[in-house]
């Protein structure tokens, strides 16, 4: 299976930490990458994330592509990088599965299980999370319309013999394309979407979550359901806090500020960019040592030229 891990600037911070913790999960010697990063980040953004993803443990090196995006706001931005994935995950000939930065694979071995679950029914070429479509009504009333599978899931190596709708769409790309796909689209228990969630963290037995931001819990359309046991990989944690939990890393992390694009949007972000704190200087204290001494009096034997 050939994994597609797209990110932009605007997920960067997301797609650092996600990175290292799918190295930590690996080695993946029956799986390929495809990394798709947006034109505006820096080399140096870019280097931080493709450096772990060829230590992972590829059956090839990873394959990197430069998406162009026409603007930076939802959906525009992931529409713009899906079109061009689709694009080269099918001269590359294999199943493909989309994962973005602010998805989450939670055990070890998640994407055999996910390709092996794929492999045993290939007459259905679609998979992922099947989940329902609503359209808003207005003052938080939602109205059922349909199904949908969520973007980031299993796609045939070439999708645009089913469907084309992602080409032209202005909704997000995986209602857009819901219609055409939905007849040949399977769910798997082995995937989980909680849509824009956040604050991961244990209750008793059990990984719970809130809502990533107040717009959305006042929606109608949150998705905080808690992690189930048999899933392997989630799909919607907006603060990376869901990957600091299952590293089990509690302290604060220290991240490079000219990587992680500080701005106001990532204030809310668990994420705290800190300058290091400096080293001690063992000479400077061998100096403040000498001064002290010559004030109390001490004679201090010059040092013999050497000849």
């Amino acid at each position: 299976m050939l994994i597609v891990f797209p990110f932009s600037k605007n997920d960067i911070h997301l797609a650092v930490p996600l990175m290292e913790w799918i190295r930590k999960l690996g080695p993946y010697p029956r799986h390929d990458l495809l990394l798709a990063y947006s034109e505006e980040l820096s080399p140096l953004q870019r280097e931080t994330v493709a450096m772990n993803a060829r230590k992972c443990g590829w059956r090839t090196p990873p394959v990197a592509i430069n998406a162009l995006i026409t603007h930076q706001s939802w959906p525009t931005a992931p529409n713009d990088i899906f079109r061009q994935c689709v694009v080269a995950a099918e001269t590359m000939g294999r199943p493909w599965m989309f994962v973005e930065p602010d998805c989450t694979p939670i055990r070890r071995g998640w994407a055999d299980m996910i390709a092996d679950a794929y492999n045993e029914n290939p007459a259905v070429p679609f998979m992922g999370v099947i989940d329902d479509t609503y359209v808003d009504l207005g003052g938080n009333t939602l109205h059922k319309i349909g199904e949908h599978m969520c973007g980031c899931a299993v796609y045939p190596p070439a999708l645009r013999a089913y469907t084309m709708a992602h080409l032209t769409c202005l909704d997000a790309f995986d209602l857009a394309i819901a219609k055409d796909i939905r007849p040949h689209a399977r769910s798997c228990p082995l995937m989980q979407d909680n849509w824009s969630t956040a604050n991961y963290r244990w209750e008793g037995d059990r990984i719970e979550c809130d809502p990533a931001t107040l717009r959305v819990a006042l929606s109608g359309r949150s998705m905080t359901r808690p992690v189930r046991p048999e899933a392997v990989f989630l799909h919607g944690c907006k603060d990376g806090s869901l990957v600091r939990l299952l590293s089990a890393e509690t302290k604060k992390r220290e991240i490079p500020a000219e990587i992680m694009q500080i701005s106001e949007e990532n204030d809310g972000h668990a994420w705290v960019f800190t300058p290091k704190a400096e080293k001690p200087n063992p000479c400077r204290k061998f100096r403040r040592g000498r001064r002290a001494k010559r004030r109390r009096g001490y004679q201090i034997a010059a040092h013999p030229k050497s000849t």
